[in-house]
């Protein structure tokens, strides 16, 4: 009985309570960066048409120098003979991420 009171004692340490000091955000919640550029940015994105919302997805990921341009793909699918619809995909730690500014999709991850 007193060694499950042992193993008790460390999972809730370990477990529960060293999370806390090892990553200090972990109480407080993520930062919303408020600064002209990125609000400019957003008013963009939030008007722009379905198109220009993949390639200015596209332009921001390869501009983190984390993808190149031909890693990052936009895809097009032709519906009923008269609409064209767009998507976005990338891999990503092996897995490919797919994502749909029209239909709010993001998948992959």
């Amino acid at each position: 009985m007193e060694h499950i009171f042992y193993v008790l004692a460390a999972y809730i340490f370990f477990c529960k309570l060293w999370p806390y000091f090892l990553y200090p955000n972990y109480f407080r919640k993520s930062k919303v960066e408020d600064y002209s550029e990125l609000k400019e940015l957003a008013s963009k994105l939030k008007d722009a048409d379905k198109y220009q919302q993949n390639r200015l997805f596209k332009s921001i990921l390869v501009n983190t120098y984390m993808f190149s341009e031909d890693e990052i793909e936009i895809k097009k699918r032709l519906l009923f003979s008269i609409v064209i619809h767009q998507w976005f995909s990338f891999k990503l730690n092996g897995k490919v991420v797919t994502v749909d500014p029209y239909y709010g999709t993001f998948e992959g991850v």
